[in-house]
């Protein structure tokens, strides 16, 4: 016998109609946002670099979690970011 059947035949309710009746209780109160006022502001843009030459190759610094990876996939993403953006990535 399925566990589902074992489940129906002791008489238990089905989780997921317990579910869908709270939420209908409740008037669907899930994914629902109240509508602004007015929409946010856009992000401020930012600043041009300032300066001479140095300007155009100023440095890039990016953080990038890869705790959680193995270290073999880890070098691998490494390899893979030098080789995308076609620069020395230190």
């Amino acid at each position: 016998m399925h566990v589902r059947e074992q489940h129906q035949d002791l008489g238990a309710a089905d989780p997921a109609e317990l579910w869908l009746e709270r939420r209908e209780e409740l008037g669907f109160p899930l994914g629902q946002a109240p509508a602004l006022a007015e929409p946010p502001p856009p992000p401020p843009r930012l600043a041009p670099p300032q300066g001479g030459a140095d300007a155009a190759t100023a440095d890039l610094i990016m953080e990038i979690g890869c705790e959680e990876l193995p270290p073999a996939d880890a070098d691998a993403a490494v390899a893979q970011l030098r080789s995308a953006i076609g620069l020395g990535v230190q």
